[in-house]
């Protein structure tokens, strides 16, 4: 229960492709954004501080490579879909090697493919004990992950995130409700 609470507490880093999953760059739609993700961490149990991270394409960059969406979102931009998830990558293998605890939410398309090393990150994270947050666009990319993955990660739909919806609520393996009634029969 304590390791439970620590996670809890500890921070949240999400990373965001804002090129995959968008929102109007209108600066209301992106405070709402905000308030809306912030409101959803909070009232599953997040109480930490929330960092935002955005990844865009590089395009329109400032010369000096500092800007944000939002007074708290800080935005990175990258050339290639590739070099976007590569960098979201080392950013969260350095708030790892900075950081003690800290939950993080990959707000990304992509992560289950084999190239990507997405999936492998997340173990690596999660054998760190970090929960990992994870946002897909549809149950189809979702279906494209290992199972032992999604049984350890929190899931949100985007369009439920968006609409401050809860996270997916995955039924219980019933061969093991089964194993653990008959265990119940013999006490």
């Amino acid at each position: 229960m304590d390791s439970e609470k620590k996670v809890y507490a500890a921070d949240t880093y999400v990373f965001w492709d804002i090129v995959d999953f968008k929102v109007d760059e209108d600066e209301d739609e992106i405070d709402s954004f905000h308030t809306d993700l912030e409101f959803s961490l909070l009232r599953e149990g997040h109480n930490g501080a929330m960092i935002i991270i955005a990844y865009g394409h590089a395009e329109r960059s400032s010369l000096l490579g500092l800007e944000s969406l939002h007074p708290h979102i800080q935005l990175k931009r990258q050339s290639t879909k590739f070099a976007r998830l590569n960098r979201m990558l080392l950013d969260m293998v350095s708030c790892v090697h900075i950081n003690r605890t800290e939950n993080f939410m990959l707000i990304m398309k992509g992560m289950a493919e084999e190239d990507a090393e997405v999936v492998r990150v997340i173990k690596e994270l999660q054998q760190r004990d970090r929960h990992v947050i994870l946002v897909v666009d549809d149950s189809e990319e979702l279906c494209a992950y290992p199972s032992e993955l999604l049984s350890s990660c929190t899931v949100w739909l985007w369009k439920d995130l968006l609409h401050g919806e809860r996270p997916i609520r995955r039924p219980l393996n019933t061969s093991e409700d089964k194993d653990d009634d008959d265990d119940d029969d013999d006490d």
